[in-house]
């Protein structure tokens, strides 16, 4: 697919459905953004479903699903916990299976709406247009790099390989928290009845996905006592039952409980208490 130079999340309307809710079985209405003089000037090119983001603002972090990428912006999606987007806030761009990961990625805010319908679905969707800000020449390489490797022209000069990121780490831990954070959450308003689209359900299921893959590389959970165990069998069955659509339990314990004990560790043990769950709770 070649890159256009519409508006900030014009694509996006197009590519993500209308969210539904039991109560009107209508989606809510996708909102265009007016011109901007601080629109995106390069192309931009639609990220494979399901490619996450990773925010860090001053006093949290939080995960959401990229949408389409740009040399000079981006536009992704997230769930909203209270906290909206900030300029002078950074994002990571994880792509899949972590082939590349770009970090600390500065951004202006160009629009931040709402796409969830105002009825009393559990979670609230935000649809996130920015520019970057202050990029270093080694991360415009790796945006280039990672578009490329999406398998998209970029009119630029050959670069040079980039380096994959070693795995794990702070950073790492981070972007792991925040992948089994958005999971629980997602899961928990699936389980509650909110349909969330196609690509929604693609997005969730590649995010479970690499939760399974990285489990093994974390030292998150790995307290060698029975709560840490229990904990990690938790992840495992969630993950494994939102790798794919429809969901399926795997046994007769409700999938409910492994939402509540990963509830409890992002709230209590990683101190995640201002990022709680304050519209699923």
């Amino acid at each position: 697919m070649k890159g256009d130079n519409t508006d900030v999340g014009w694509q996006a309307s197009l590519l993500l459905p209308r969210l539904s809710s039991p109560a009107s079985g209508q989606g809510p209405p996708i909102m265009h953004h007016a011109d901007s003089p601080e629109r995106r000037r390069s192309s931009r090119y639609q990220a494979p479903g399901g490619t996450s983001v990773h925010v860090r603002t001053p006093v949290s972090a939080f995960a959401g699903f990229l949408v389409d990428l740009s040399l000079d912006g981006a536009a992704f999606e997230y769930v909203f916990l209270g906290e909206t987007l900030q300029d002078g806030d950074c994002i990571d761009i994880c792509s899949d299976k972590d082939q590349l990961r770009i970090e600390n990625l500065p951004f202006k805010r160009v629009s931040d709406v709402e796409v969830s319908d105002p009825g009393p679905e559990p979670v609230v969707w935000r649809r996130a247009g920015i520019v970057f800000t202050s990029l270093s020449e080694e991360q415009r390489r790796q945006l280039t790099e990672l578009i490329r490797q999406w398998g998209h022209r970029v009119p630029t000069a050959a670069l040079a390989p980039v380096t994959e990121p070693a795995a794990g780490g702070e950073i790492g831990d981070q972007i792991f928290l925040s992948r089994l954070k958005l999971l629980n959450i997602a899961a928990k308003a699936y389980l509650g009845g909110y349909p969330y689209g196609f690509y929604r359900e693609s997005a969730v299921a590649r995010n479970a996905k690499e939760i399974l893959r990285l489990l093994t590389r974390q030292n998150v959970f790995r307290f060698g006592d029975a709560h840490g165990a229990l904990l990690e069998k938790h992840i495992i069955r969630l993950s494994t039952a939102f790798s794919d659509f429809p969901v399926k339990a795997d046994g007769p314990t409700p999938l409910e409980e492994s939402i509540d004990c990963i509830s409890d560790y992002l709230r209590v043990d990683k101190g995640l208490k201002q990022m709680a769950f304050l519209k699923v709770a």
